[in-house]
């Protein structure tokens, strides 16, 4: 459902976008047309007050304007101040209108662009969203089939019948004969699952085993810390006699062997 809602939502979203895009266009479109009524405006206007006169000169004030050139360029061809005033102020507007196109192209690019990436990226979130259905449906199905077909182990003797007996005619139309082979076949592969499952608690109870190791190796290393501690302080506490530093030194003989068992008890 989420991913249902997911899709729906970046479409919407492509959509309307999409429309801001082709609105764009239809607008640039318009502002192109604009420079041909221009265009138009120029040549009625300007060139045809001039071709009236000199046909020649007026095609060169033409070609100017499109190149949006200079029209004082054109003097030299007998071009009068006064039409060179107005073919230089429709030459400004020219100019700003092919401003504002290349303002409203660049736009259009740049939402393009942007609408490029948004289709990319919803391809994506559909590729995305087939995968995950996909393996939701692959799931479902492995759950669906967990539930109804389930591995049961059945104890059946050999050459038994097992068929419910009735007490006159049992009927045998639904029985079936099981090959020797293939039961042998069913047990080996029990056995094999049954073996890899031993052999999955065999390294479970290593493991654990190794962990309740680990476990005693550390009690007994911080006993016997704890014990060189005791020892060590009670060296530090001994009062040196100099019975004591005899012992220590390797000393008298004549020491008695009580002092030197309570040294002992001691270290």
């Amino acid at each position: 459902m989420q991913l249902s809602l997911r899709r729906e939502g970046a479409e919407d979203a492509l959509k309307e976008y999409r429309a801001e895009v082709e609105q764009a266009e239809r607008e640039i479109e318009r502002v192109r047309e604009e420079g041909a009524v221009l265009e138009k405006q120029f040549v009625k206007d300007v060139v045809n007050p001039i071709n009236t006169e000199d046909k020649e000169l007026g095609e060169l004030v033409l070609k100017a304007y499109r190149k949006r050139s200079e029209m004082h360029d054109l003097a030299d061809h007998g071009l009068q101040a006064e039409d060179m005033e107005r073919a230089h102020e429709h030459v400004q507007a020219a100019l700003e209108h092919d401003e504002t196109v290349e303002t409203h192209q660049a736009q259009l690019g740049a939402m393009q662009e942007e609408l490029k990436r948004l289709e990319d990226a919803s391809q994506q979130i559909d590729q995305s969203i087939d995968t995950a259905e996909g393996e939701l449906e692959a799931l479902e199905t492995r759950m669906d089939k967990a539930t109804s077909n389930l591995d049961i182990t059945l104890s059946v003797k050999q050459g038994q019948v097992e068929v419910e007996q009735a007490a006159v005619v049992t009927d045998y139309s639904d029985a079936v004969v099981v090959e020797k082979e293939a039961i042998e076949r069913l047990n080996g592969a029990i056995e094999t699952r049954g073996n890899t499952k031993i052999k999955v608690l065999h390294e479970i109870k290593d493991f654990r085993k190794g962990i309740h190791e680990l476990q005693w190796e550390n009690q007994r290393l911080d006993l016997e810390d704890e014990d060189m501690l005791q020892r060590t302080k009670d060296l530090q506490l001994l009062r040196v006699t100099k019975s004591l530093q005899g012992i220590i030194k390797g000393g008298s003989a004549l020491v008695s062997a009580r002092p030197s068992l309570s040294c002992s008890l001691l270290l």
